[in-house]
C-alpha cells in the first residue's frame, strides 16, 4: 500500500479540520459526563488535596510554602490561583479535578492530532486519559499538572526552527516545571546540554549570536533562581533519600510480612538491612543481594504494569504503591495493554511509520527522552509509583496511537477497530469490576 502524507492540524483540508474539532468537542463532553458520574455512579471519591490546599489558603500574600524548592511550589501556586475564585474545599477539589482532566486529555489530543490521518485516533487517546487509571480522582494531581505544563511547552517550542533555540527554551520550561515535580530538573540539565551541542553543530549554518544569547540567558536565569530560592533536586537532596528508604521498606514488608509501617518505621528497617549505608551504592556494598532484589522487582513491576495502566478502570484503581501485580479486575488491563503494545510493534515494522515518529519529529522525541530520564531512574531505584509511571503512560499513548494511525489510519475499517477496542475494553472492565 502506498504511503500517504499525514493529515494534521497544520496541513489538513477544511473538512478534516472540522471533524477534528468535532471530535475535540465530544472529548470535552466526555470529560464533563465523567466528572458528573464518578462520585454518584461509580462511587469514586475525589481527593481534596488538603496538603496543597492548606498551604495555598492559609499562607498569606506571596508566601508559598514553608519548605524548600522540592516542595511542589508550582502546584501550590495553582491552588492559590483557584483560591481567587473560591475558597471552599469542595470548590477547589472539583475545579482542580475537572481542570486536570480536561487539560491533560486535550493536550494528548493535540499532540496526537498533529500527525493524525484519522480523527478517531486523537479522540481515542484523549478518551483513554479520561476514562482510565490515568485520571484517578482519589490522589493529588501534582504530576498531572506537571505533565500539562510540559506538553504545552512542547507545543509552544515547535514553532522555533533552530534546534539550539528549541532545546534552550525547553530547558527553561523544564526548569520552571521542576518547581512542580523536582526530578524534571535533571531533564532541564539534559536539554541544556543538547542546546549546547546543537549550537556547535549549527555553526556556519546560522548566526551564532541568538543561540549563544539563549544559552547565556538560560544560565543566568538558573543562577538567579538558585540564589533566590534554590534549585530543585540540587539544593535539597533529603527528600530522595527518605523516598528510597520508605519504598525499600515497602518491598521489605511484602517479602517478610513485617508488621511495621514502611512509611513511619523505614529508618529502622533500612538500618537492619544495610546498617549505616546512606545511599544506593553504599547499600549495594553492604548487602548486594537485598538491594539487587529491590532493584530487580522494581524493574519488573515497571515493565509489567506500565502498558496496562491506561486500560485499568478508574473505579478499580490499583493502590498508589502497586505491590500486587495480580487481581481479577486487572485481567482486561493486561489483555488490552499488551494487545495495544503488540499492535504498536507491528506498526513500527513499517519504515515510513518509524520515519514519521522518530525522524520527522526527531527533536520532540529527544525532548521526551530528556523528560523520561529522571522518572525511569526513580522507577527502578526507588519504586515504580504512579506519579513516576504516569509520564511513560502518556508518552505511550501519544506515540502508540500515532504509530497505529500512521500504519492503518487511512484504512476503511480503522474507525471500527478503534471504536471496538475502546468499547470492548470499557465493557469488560465494567463486567469484571
Amino acid at each position: 500500500m502506498r504511503d500517504e502524507p499525514p493529515i494534521s492540524l497544520e496541513n489538513s483540508d477544511p473538512h478534516r479540520t472540522k471533524i477534528l474539532f468535532l471530535a475535540f468537542t465530544v472529548l470535552l463532553l466526555v470529560n464533563v459526563v465523567f466528572f458528573i458520574v464518578t462520585e454518584s455512579w461509580l462511587s469514586v471519591p475525589r481527593a481534596d488535596d488538603p496538603y496543597y490546599q492548606g498551604y495555598a489558603l492559609h499562607y498569606p500574600g506571596t508566601s508559598i510554602a514553608p519548605f524548600g524548592p522540592n516542595g511542589s511550589w508550582g502546584y501550590v501556586m495553582w491552588y492559590k490561583l483557584l483560591g481567587v475564585l473560591g475558597k471552599e474545599t469542595r470548590f477547589l477539589t472539583d475545579a482542580n479535578n475537572i481542570s486536570m482532566s480536561v487539560g491533560l486529555s486535550a493536550l494528548v489530543f493535540a499532540h496526537v492530532a498533529r500527525g493524525a490521518r484519522s480523527p478517531w485516533t486523537p479522540f481515542a487517546a484523549g478518551c483513554l486519559v479520561v476514562l482510565s487509571y490515568l485520571n484517578m480522582t482519589n490522589w493529588p494531581k501534582v504530576s498531572h499538572f506537571a505533565i500539562i505544563l510540559v506538553l504545552a511547552g512542547m507545543l509552544a517550542v515547535r514553532g522555533i526552527k533552530r534546534p539550539s533555540l528549541q532545546f534552550s527554551c525547553f530547558a527553561l520550561t523544564l526548569l520552571c516545571v521542576s518547581f512542580v515535580r523536582p526530578e524534571l530538573m535533571i531533564g532541564a540539565c539534559f536539554s541544556f546540554v543538547l542546546a549546547l551541542g546543537s549550537t556547535w553543530q549549527e555553526r556556519g549554518q546560522y548566526p551564532l549570536a541568538p543561540s549563544v544569547f539563549a544559552l547565556a540567558g538560560t544560565i543566568a536565569i538558573a543562577l538567579l533562581v538558585h540564589f533566590i530560592v534554590g534549585l530543585p533536586m540540587f539544593d535539597d537532596m533529603g527528600r530522595s533519600g527518605m523516598a528510597l528508604g520508605q519504598h525499600f521498606a515497602v518491598n521489605w514488608v511484602e517479602w517478610t510480612a513485617d508488621p511495621r509501617s514502611p512509611w513511619l518505621e523505614y529508618k529502622a528497617i533500612w538500618s537492619a538491612a544495610f546498617g549505616q549505608a546512606d545511599g544506593i551504592i553504599a547499600a549495594l556494598r553492604a548487602n548486594p543481594g537485598l538491594m539487587q532484589r529491590h532493584l530487580g522487582e522494581n524493574a519488573l513491576r515497571f515493565v509489567l504494569l506500565m502498558p496496562t495502566l491506561p486500560f485499568i478502570p478508574v473505579n478499580n484503581a490499583i493502590p498508589i504503591v502497586p505491590v500486587s501485580l495480580t487481581s481479577s479486575w486487572m485481567t482486561t488491563a493486561y489483555v488490552s495493554g499488551y494487545v495495544f503494545v503488540l499492535a504498536i510493534i507491528i506498526s513500527l515494522a513499517r519504515g515510513s511509520v518509524r520515519c514519521a515518529l522518530f525522524q520527522r519529529e526527531k527533536i520532540s522525541f529527544v525532548q521526551w527522552l530528556c523528560v523520561l530520564a529522571a522518572p525511569a531512574v526513580s522507577c527502578v531505584l526507588i519504586y515504580p509509583r504512579y506519579h513516576y509511571m504516569l509520564w511513560f503512560m502518556i508518552a505511550l499513548l501519544i506515540y502508540g496511537w500515532t504509530a497505529l494511525d500512521q500504519r492503518w489510519g487511512r484504512r476503511n475499517y480503522y474507525w471500527l477497530w478503534v471504536a471496538g477496542f475502546l468499547a470492548g475494553t470499557e465493557t469488560m472492565n465494567i463486567l469484571i469490576s
